[in-house]
């Protein structure tokens, strides 16, 4: 089983690389939609690997963001999982990776 981290790590990769962007750009400053969407994705897929982390620790994986950002882009997230095929998909491919 990987480490916590590792798992982390290839979320972000998975997610960044299925938008065409590399991890770096995902843990950039960018707001665009398409850097949110990778960004909000990965958040969720890792959010939900246990033993589940505060969104403070979250955060740190994410640059450093707070725990307010991470909640919108977790929040975000699960309305777009509930709202669109497409990104639930995606999501659920994310968590397989958290799975291991």
């Amino acid at each position: 089983m990987q480490s916590l981290p590792d798992q982390i790590e290839q979320i972000q990769y998975k997610a960044a690389s299925h938008f065409g962007l590399t991890v770096a750009d995902l843990l950039g400053p960018r707001k665009c939609r398409g850097h949110f969407l990778a960004r909000s994705a990965a958040a969720l897929a890792a959010r939900r690997i246990p033993p589940r982390l505060s969104l403070t620790d979250l955060g740190a994986f994410f640059a450093g963001r707070g725990h307010t950002t991470m909640a919108h882009a977790i929040r975000s997230a699960e309305a777009l999982e509930s709202e669109h095929g497409w990104f639930a998909e995606l999501v659920a491919e994310l968590d397989q990776i958290g799975e291991w």
